[in-house]
């Protein structure tokens, strides 16, 4: 006689709001495989959770611990009067809120309502101040360590959020934390590709890219070239960590220049070379900053200085090679003849026409 087996267990049917929660999970995590900022994932993920729940508004937070802050990143759905979108600096103490400790201590998932028979009152203070009737909150771990917390809200009159929801927030949060990871990991990846190592500027790589596309098509670029003067004197009397202290500090000083000049790029471009692209400023205002830098420069360590050159188009179109190239040549001529300041050329390079001030 044959042998029957014992029939499987039968699986509770799945409703219909389950199965669609179940499917925006599952779109949920191919959408976040995808490629794409950490600002980008997290709205994409906080998009889709707060409607998927029936939630009024959601937020994603990170975890700032030496400041013992969580700071919003994005705020969606029906917002307070408080709250926009991508705040710049909406920021919470996370000893103000037990829930976060829960969180930071426990890894656990919470809710919170104005209902509850016994309510932590500063949730509660705050779901007052948002206008709000409940709350659901979940950790995103990333890569092993707490990142941030998942925040979802609902209406005063509205139902608190349940257990159905809070599992599938936890879900969310867990697919959310992958993307991140995938993110921060790209990010790393595009700064070893097009940033320097010793000073965090851009590369060569990542200023012929900008290049390329700017300044072909503008009339007002301006491309200064820098070069560290006796950096092998230094290396050679003081050690090789004492020059790459000093490149380190030049790279800062030039940071530093570059944000007095708007939409400009600073590069290591070598060695001991430096430059600064600049794509909307006059001649006369990067002159200026230069020189600023020039001095700041001479005041370091060590202070060995630097040799700078100008180059503009000055209302005409040239090609990226021939602005840097006119920018090395004036350059060069500051570093011949000693010179403390900028030393500029202007284009067209037809005998560049040169002098040594804007």
């Amino acid at each position: 006689m044959a042998r029957t087996s014992a029939p499987p267990d039968v699986l509770p049917p799945v409703s219909r709001a389950e199965g669609a929660r179940l499917r925006s999970l599952a779109a949920m995590a191919r959408a976040l495989g995808r490629s794409g900022g950490v600002l980008d994932v997290v709205e994409r993920a906080i998009s889709e959770g707060y409607r998927v729940v029936d939630a009024d508004s959601g937020s994603v937070s990170v975890l700032d611990r030496p400041a013992g802050l969580v700071r919003v990143l994005v705020n969606v759905g029906d917002l307070s009067e408080n709250e926009t979108h991508r705040p710049r600096d909406e920021t919470y103490l996370i000893a103000d809120f037990p829930k976060l400790d829960q969180v930071i201590s426990e890894l656990g998932a919470w809710t919170c309502s104005r209902d509850d028979p016994d309510p932590d009152p500063r949730e509660l203070a705050l779901l007052v101040e948002l206008d709000k009737g409940a709350s659901l909150g979940a950790p995103v771990v990333v890569d092993g360590e707490l990142w941030g917390e998942l925040y979802l809200t609902r209406h005063v009159g509205r139902d608190a959020f349940g257990d159905g929801d809070l599992a599938y927030v936890e879900t969310l949060a867990a697919i959310l934390a992958s993307g991140i990871s995938r993110a921060v990991r790209e990010s790393r990846l595009t700064a070893l590709a097009y940033q320097d190592p010793l000073t965090a500027l851009a590369n060569r790589r990542r200023l012929d890219q900008v290049a390329a596309r700017i300044i072909p098509s503008r009339t007002d670029v301006v491309v200064v070239s820098f070069d560290v003067n006796d950096l092998k004197l230094v290396n050679d009397q003081h050690g090789h960590d004492a020059g790459d202290r000093l490149l380190q500090a030049v790279g800062h000083a030039l940071e530093q220049t570059s944000g007095e000049l708007p939409g400009s790029l600073a590069a290591r471009t070598g060695g001991d070379e430096f430059c600064l692209l600049v794509p909307t400023a006059d001649v006369a205002s990067v002159d200026a900053a230069v020189r600023r830098f020039a001095a700041a420069v001479f005041n370091l360590p060590h202070p060995a200085g630097v040799s700078c050159g100008i180059a503009s188009t000055r209302g005409v179109l040239a090609s990226a090679g021939l602005l840097f190239a006119a920018a090395d040549r004036a350059m060069y001529h500051a570093k011949q003849h000693h010179l403390r300041e900028p030393y500029c050329v202007t284009l067209p390079v037809d005998g560049l026409s040169e002098s040594s001030a804007p």
